[in-house]
């Protein structure tokens, strides 16, 4: 199964932190997952300006990191 087809299972919460408070986006997004990050800010319900425990966004961790292709997106 692909991350997409994860994503639309059932019960799935996709705005789940982990133990540090970073959600799915922030922390794929961090990590510069191009393909992942893209799925799921087409999604309604991923909230891309949600901070993590650092009151960091989205934006400012992938900048941080330099993935320029997952900024764009």
């Amino acid at each position: 199964m692909n991350v997409a087809g994860l994503v639309e299972l059932e019960g799935c919460d996709i705005n789940q932190t982990d133990c540090m408070d970073n959600a799915s986006l922030l922390t794929t997004a961090g990590n510069g997952h191009q393909g992942v990050v893209q799925i799921l800010v087409e999604r309604d319900d991923v909230n891309p300006d949600k901070r993590d425990n650092h009151s960091r966004t989205h934006l400012m961790c992938v900048a941080c990191n330099r993935y320029e292709g997952v900024v764009k997106i």
